[in-house]
This record gives C-alpha cells, structure tokens and sequence, in this order.
C-alpha cells in the first residue's frame, strides 16, 4: 500500500500535469491539515478541492502527514485561534456571523478551527510557490537521475514491484480513455 502511494506521488510528480495543479493540492492540504478534522467547515473545504482542478491524489495523501506534522503546534494554533475569536475589531463579525443561520454549524468558533483556517490562508501563497518551485525543479534535475539510479532499476525488477507497476500502467491507460 505504502509502496503504491509513493509510486503515485513520483508519478505525479513525473506527469505531464500542470506544476500548479500540484502545488495547489500541496496547498489545500496545507490548510486541512492545520484544522481539525471532522468539523464541518474541514469537510466543506475538503468537497470545494473535489471541484478544483488540483492533483486529488497528492491533496489525499498529504492531509494526514500534514495533520501528524503540526500536531505539536496545536497549542500555539489554539492561542492564534483565540486571539482572533476574541480581537475586538473581529468580535461584531462574529457576532453577527454567530446569530445566522447555517454559518455557527461550521464550527468556525471553534479556537483550533479559526486559528488552523486563517494560519493556512495566510501560508496557502507561500506553500503554493515554494511547492510549484519544488515540482519545477524535481522536474527539470532530479527525476532523470533517480528514473536511472541502479537501485531503483534494482528494484523495479522485483517480480511484485512489475507486475504492480504494468497493472498500474494498464489502469492509467484504461482511464484515459474515457477523458
């Protein structure tokens, strides 16, 4: 399973996608991962990505690394969060946001939603350019020199690791078909 899911990274990486497709998935990702998940506003920006033109794939596999990552900065999230729920300048926003009607079932009271949604937003430029850099320069230097490094030959000659690899590849064709 694991072997799988960097196998699709690498060939995401690899493809002949858009580099922002990507980084905008790494992005999105970013921003889940920093808010709690399973509050509503987490699974209504989690359906928005279904809709955008991002790699679902990477976004998917992402949202859980990023969610161990930044467990250990939840406090300091939770104090951000706090400071904007109770700024004086925002509290009227929120208070009226409150007093409608569907927006309190976001959860955006909530002192790690509030502080997870705004810190992502804030870093969703600086993930987007810095991973968009990153795809780029994988693209342009790197993935030749590890498609042609001796251990992974080495290893794509494992009998499993081929017959993965062709089932793969025949899956990919019989979906491009129908695009």
């Amino acid at each position: 399973m694991i072997v799988l899911g960097v196998g699709r990274v690498v060939a995401a990486l690899a493809s002949n996608r858009k580099p922002g497709e990507i980084a905008a998935a790494v992005a999105f990702a970013f921003i889940l991962g920093l808010m709690p998940g399973g509050n509503p506003l987490w699974f209504g920006l989690l359906a928005l990505t279904f809709f955008l033109k991002l790699n679902l794939g990477i976004e998917l596999l992402l949202i859980p690394l990023f969610s161990l990552a930044v467990a250990g900065f939840d406090p300091y999230i939770d104090q951000f969060g706090y400071f904007i729920l109770t700024h004086h300048v925002l509290y009227p926003v929120f208070t009226t946001w409150y007093n409608t009607a569907l927006i309190p079932l976001t959860g955006y009271n909530d002192t790690l939603v509030a502080g997870g949604l705004v810190l992502g937003v804030l870093a969703w430029p600086v993930m987007y350019s810095l991973s968009r850099f990153m795809v780029t320069a994988y693209r342009k230097h790197l993935h030749e020199r590890i498609a042609h490094h001796p251990a992974v030959k080495a290893f794509m000659k494992i009998p499993l690791v081929g017959k993965l690899t062709n089932a793969g590849r025949r899956l990919y064709s019989v979906g491009s078909r129908f695009r």
